[in-house]
């Protein structure tokens, strides 16, 4: 047209028709030719003129040879990033597999060593993972499972002490009403026997008699009191007084065994509702343990004190002879003693009394002392009283 052409080569005379036509239409296009004897991939770009019309096309070649060693080379290069990927991705399936084979072990051995006997399976894994939660939740299992089990060993323990206690109840009660009428019966005349038929200096012996009739009375009575509890009378009274009437009650012997008295009776304490006759043989049974541990003198010290805004705290310490530690479980059983002369009825009586006032009585003994610690509640009206 009137265009002057500037230089030229023979591709302008390989372009048929087609070609040249999307070219005049300004689209891009790529082509397959031989340069120089060289096969090559020919980018056409469409040049046009100011007015927008087709003036020509430049073109870019790629030589065939240098686009197969670049996509050699592209191929090598993802092949080889493949490899390391592949590399890679086995070494950590294989450290994740390993661990958590052996996190697994360690989980599996810990449940395969559970036992219900002992308790002592544990599984130790500190990590802090999904696995390290799993063996945390297992050891918390069995130390819930363990605590349950003694719960309920000790539930176990207390039936069979209750149903021992029942038939143990049943049979003192049969004999206790059995024994207490021929008692009465030969007191009466024994007394009978002392007033109408002997002389003042011949009474030694009868007396004796009668003393044991009134002892054997006592623990008959402690007996159906243990077999079967006279209902309470409940009322307000000053716990510190009955407490002062007790030691006054064992003066003689307090003098006698040359035992010191120590009280620390705390003078703010409220009234309590409780039944006085029970709390008066309860604490009278503790002292009266207390002054026989110490034959050869020594101190009581008997205490009360607020220990909260709801709870009266009673102590009762002795410097006698220590209890063994093995005895102190048993010391509250019925008919357990180390008294030659002893029932064993005492200290399982104090304990019944307390636990009907909705209260706890506990001992310890040592090194220098052994103690009877009491605790009762201010709110005991509230609570109703024990059936």
């Amino acid at each position: 047209h009137d265009s002057k052409i500037i230089s030229t080569y023979d591709g302008l005379d390989r372009l048929d028709g087609d070609l040249l036509a999307r070219l005049q239409n300004q689209a891009s296009l790529i082509v397959r030719d031989n340069v120089n004897g060289e096969p090559y991939a020919l980018i056409l770009k469409p040049l046009l003129t100011n007015s927008g019309a087709y003036w020509g096309a430049i073109s870019m070649g790629i030589p065939q040879r240098e686009a197969n060693r670049y996509f050699q080379y592209a191929r090598n290069l993802l092949l080889l990033i493949l490899g390391i990927g592949v590399l890679v991705a086995l070494l950590i399936y294989v450290s994740l597999a390993k661990n958590i084979n052996s996190s697994l072990k360690s989980i599996i051995s810990g449940m395969e060593g559970f036992n219900f006997d002992y308790f002592n399976s544990r599984i130790t894994l500190k990590r802090k993972d999904e696995f390290g939660k799993i063996a945390e939740s297992f050891n918390t299992l069995v130390e819930k499972l363990r605590r349950y089990n003694d719960r309920i060993n000790r539930l176990q323990e207390d039936m069979i002490k209750s149903a021992q206690l029942a038939t143990t109840g049943q049979i003192a009660a049969g004999l206790a009403h059995e024994i207490r009428n021929p008692l009465s019966s030969m007191k009466m005349m024994a007394q009978i026997i002392r007033n109408r038929h002997l002389t003042s200096d011949r009474h030694q012996e009868i007396d004796i008699i009668i003393r044991e009739i009134e002892r054997i009375n006592t623990v008959v009575t402690d007996l159906i009191e243990f077999a079967k509890p006279s209902p309470l009378k409940f009322a307000w009274h000053d716990l510190n007084a009955i407490l002062n009437e007790i030691l006054e009650l064992f003066s003689y012997n307090l003098q006698h065994q040359d035992i010191a008295t120590s009280r620390e009776l705390d003078p703010a304490l409220p009234p309590l509702f409780l039944d006085e006759e029970k709390i008066r043989l309860c604490f009278l049974n503790i002292i009266l343990n207390a002054i026989q541990a110490m034959p050869s003198g020594g101190t009581l010290t008997v205490s009360t004190a607020l220990v909260s805004e709801r709870q009266v705290l009673i102590s009762i310490c002795d410097s006698g002879e220590l209890i063994d530690q093995k005895n102190l479980e048993k010391i509250f059983d019925p008919f357990f003693t180390t008294k030659k002369e002893g029932t064993g009825l005492g200290l399982a009586l104090s304990k019944i009394i307390i636990e009907r006032h909705y209260g706890t009585i506990s001992v310890t003994s040592g090194p220098e002392s052994t103690c009877f610690k009491t605790l009762l509640s201010l709110d005991l009206q509230e609570r109703g009283p024990f059936i």
